[in-house]
C-alpha cells in the first residue's frame, strides 16, 4: 500500500488510522472524533472513530453490502461491530509507534481479525510492518509464531461467532497469520 500527502494521520478504508486496507501503530490527537463514510460498488460502511487518549481508538462500524437481499429488500448480512486500538508511542524519536488492535472482537465474524503493527515515522516517509490474524489471512498465510507458547494458537475455529455481541475472546490471535506492510511518503506541494 502506499499513500500520498500524509502530513497528518491518515484514515484506512475502514475508518481506522491506517493506509488503505491496513491499520498503522498510530492514533489520532486525544479527544479526536471522525466520521467516516465508504461507499463503493460492493459495500456501504459508515464508522464512528473516537480517540478519546493518546494511547487509545475505538470504532463503532455499521456495514451493508450492496449486492445481498434480506427477504426481498437488498441488506442481508447486515452487521456492526465495535474495533479497539492500543498503542505505545516510546519517547525515543529512533523508536516505532507500536499498536495492538481487535477489530469486530465482538462481532459475527465478518470482520474479526487481531493485529499487532508498527509505524516508523522518518519525517516524510512513514513505514508501516505489522502481523494479522483473522480475517487478515488469506490463501497466503504463516504459522502463528504465538504457538510456540501453547498449542491453543495453532488452530481458528470459524463456527464459534454465533450472533455477536459477546466477545470472541477465546479466538483472539489464533490460527495462521499473515505480514503486513505498507508505506506513506509526503510529496511536497
Amino acid at each position: 500500500s502506499i499513500a500520498i500527502n500524509v502530513q497528518a494521520v491518515s484514515y484506512n478504508s475502514f475508518g481506522q488510522t491506517g493506509l488503505i486496507n491496513l491499520p498503522s501503530a498510530e492514533v489520532h490527537e486525544e479527544q479526536s472524533i471522525y466520521l467516516t463514510l465508504n461507499r463503493n460498488n460492493y459495500t456501504k460502511l459508515g464508522v464512528i472513530t473516537v480517540t478519546p487518549f493518546n494511547w487509545l481508538e475505538t470504532s463503532y462500524f455499521y456495514y451493508r453490502p450492496d449486492d445481498l437481499y434480506w427477504g426481498s429488500a437488498k441488506g442481508l448480512f447486515l452487521d456492526k461491530g465495535f474495533n479497539v486500538k492500543f498503542s505505545y508511542k516510546p519517547s525515543s524519536k529512533f523508536l516505532p509507534t507500536i499498536a495492538l488492535g481487535l477489530d469486530d472482537f465482538a462481532g459475527t465474524g465478518q470482520f474479526t481479525r487481531e493485529y499487532i503493527a508498527s509505524t516508523y515515522n522518518l519525517s516524510s516517509l512513514k513505514l508501516t510492518t505489522g502481523i494479522g490474524w483473522g480475517k487478515y489471512v488469506g490463501t497466503s498465510s504463516n504459522k502463528n509464531p504465538l504457538s510456540i507458547f501453547h498449542n491453543h494458537f495453532k488452530e481458528r475455529s470459524s463456527n464459534k461467532y454465533g450472533l455477536g455481541g459477546k466477545p470472541s475472546y477465546d479466538l483472539w490471535f489464533t490460527g495462521n497469520s499473515t505480514f503486513f506492510g505498507g508505506i506513506e511518503i509526503n510529496v511536497p506541494k
